[in-house]
């Protein structure tokens, strides 16, 4: 990791987001890259997926409430890379055989490099990844950086500084995980299953093993996104 930049982390609280996908088009902007073809499927979310083209997407899914009434909620939920941690690097990077193809940059950034070249390997980072992020195209991975660039110059990630409705916090991890914690026990009081993805581990608090995290406010399952236990979805 370049310098001595202490760790970050990111907090998504879903309970604020109103899915107006000001991220997606930021991140768009700062990383320069073009616009997808779609077409309409019946939903609000678009694109369908994170791609080589859109390294964050705001996903879209409608399920029953987990409050005392009952009714539909809309659950929104901007997924990205997780920018994993682990004693001897991310899983993604752990996997990879092609040297300096995947690093550790500032604050604690996964990046893949120009390094990566698919046909020196099985995409293994795909394979390894619990949350199905690198997505492959031209012979190159591809996945959210954390705005490295930005974190390098002591700024937020785009998605950070453009949120509307102030969704996103970022700083220091420890200050994140403080403010994350304090936000579940206040949303509790309106949504029961409320609790912190991915390092919960059902209603507990942050855990620690990604730097980003976000505040749901039902179980991952709800949400229909992989609860990261051995690429499981959520429980």
């Amino acid at each position: 990791m370049r310098g001595m930049m202490r760790e970050k982390m990111m907090l998504i609280d879903t309970s604020i987001c109103m899915a107006c996908r000001g991220c997606q088009v930021a991140c768009k902007d700062w990383h320069q890259l073009p616009a997808e073809d779609t077409e309409f499927e019946g939903t609000y979310q678009n694109p369908p997926d994170m791609s080589d083209k859109t390294l964050t997407v705001v996903k879209f899914t409608e399920a029953e409430g987990s409050r005392p009434f009952k009714y539909m909620e809309w659950l929104f939920f901007k997924d990205q890379c997780r920018h994993c941690k682990g004693m001897h690097g991310a899983p993604c990077q752990k996997a990879c055989p092609v040297r300096g193809a995947i690093v550790a940059e500032a604050g604690g950034a996964i990046v893949i490099t120009d390094a990566c070249d698919s046909t020196k390997c099985n995409i293994d980072c795909v394979d390894a990844c619990p949350y199905n992020i690198p997505k492959i195209n031209g012979g190159k991975a591809k996945k959210c950086d954390f705005c490295f660039d930005r974190i390098e110059g002591s700024k937020s990630p785009i998605c950070a500084k453009t949120c509307p409705p102030g969704a996103i916090t970022f700083g220091n991890a420890g200050s994140v995980q403080a403010a994350a914690n304090d936000r579940l026990a206040k949303v509790r009081a309106e949504y029961p299953n409320a609790n912190i993805y991915p390092n919960g581990h059902g209603h507990g608090g942050c855990g620690g093993e990604t730097r980003v995290i976000w505040l749901l406010i039902d179980d991952s399952s709800a949400y229909g996104i992989p609860s990261g236990e051995h690429g499981g979805m959520g429980h």
